[in-house]
């Protein structure tokens, strides 16, 4: 077996547009270019914030990621060149 080190993380904090935190928003990871796989396929299963509006995607290897970001009664919305690490990330959802 080969030891793989574990991926970075993205961490996203999902709001309105008055800034309350938008739990049950779902988010998916996809890489922007299609070259290798990651640690977990970020597709492979659908996150969702918690009550807190914040997810955060773990194992993801250092490249631009698009994250599409989605719930019910809202108009979605996608972040291109996303890239693991320490920073944090926003999102505003708008109502429909």
């Amino acid at each position: 077996m080969i030891p793989l080190d574990p991926g970075g993380s993205i961490r996203l904090v999902v709001e309105s547009l008055s800034g309350v935190p938008l739990p049950g928003a779902r988010v998916r990871a996809e890489p922007e270019v299609q070259d290798k796989p990651d640690v977990v396929p970020p597709g492979a299963s659908p996150a969702v914030t918690d009550e807190d509006g914040v997810i955060v995607l773990p194992d993801l290897l250092d490249r631009p990621y698009r994250l599409h970001i989605s719930k019910p009664g809202h108009a979605k919305v996608v972040l291109s060149g996303v890239r693991p690490g320490a920073a944090v990330h926003f999102a505003t959802l708008v109502k429909r």
